[in-house]
């Protein structure tokens, strides 16, 4: 097996729309409370609930009008190494070779990835958000989300062991 394709679910992304949907009614009614019937007055319960109405509402309306098609590649395994077009990070750093991992975790979310030379991958992020959030915010480990696609952990699992027993294999590594 030289490449799998794992693609998004549109299943799953109606259900985490639905969760935006309800981030953002939640939102609507701390505000309200906030603005219409508390009488004290704090900024920072009118910032948080404006700022859970445009997420919830913002990613409710992505997810609905314009969600990842079911041909898109979400995840792709080959010999070489693993790409993620899940999340900003994962995306920007491309493809991620085997030899470069020194160890993962998946779990019912993400595959949790981390890089023997983060620098190398932090160089192809043209985004200097994306870089920063990477080298700062999540120190130089990739998060792959797994929550958009259908294949469950144990598939996610075989295949990332497979295919770098695969590289491992091809190297005369053991």
């Amino acid at each position: 097996m030289n490449e799998v394709t794992i693609p998004y679910s549109a299943k799953k992304q109606k259900n985490m729309a639905l969760l935006f949907l309800l981030i953002g009614i939640a939102g609507l009614a701390i505000g309200y409370y906030i603005f219409f019937l508390e009488t004290r007055v704090y900024l920072i319960g009118r910032v948080v609930s404006i700022f859970l109405i445009l997420l919830g509402f913002g990613g409710f309306l992505k997810l609905i009008l314009a969600p990842k098609k079911a041909t898109d590649a979400a995840i792709t395994f080959s010999k070489l190494g693993i790409q993620g077009n899940t999340t900003p990070v994962a995306k920007a750093a491309g493809l991620i070779e085997w030899s470069d991992i020194a160890e993962y975790q998946i779990d019912d979310r993400y595959i949790h990835i981390a890089l023997k030379n983060p620098e190398k991958y932090a160089e192809r992020m043209k985004s200097f958000f994306v870089r920063d959030t990477f080298m700062k915010g999540q120190k130089g480990a990739l998060a792959i989300s797994i929550a958009e696609v259908d294949a469950t952990e144990g598939e996610i699992a075989r295949y990332v062991y497979q295919f770098i027993n695969e590289s491992f294999q091809q190297k005369g590594w053991s």
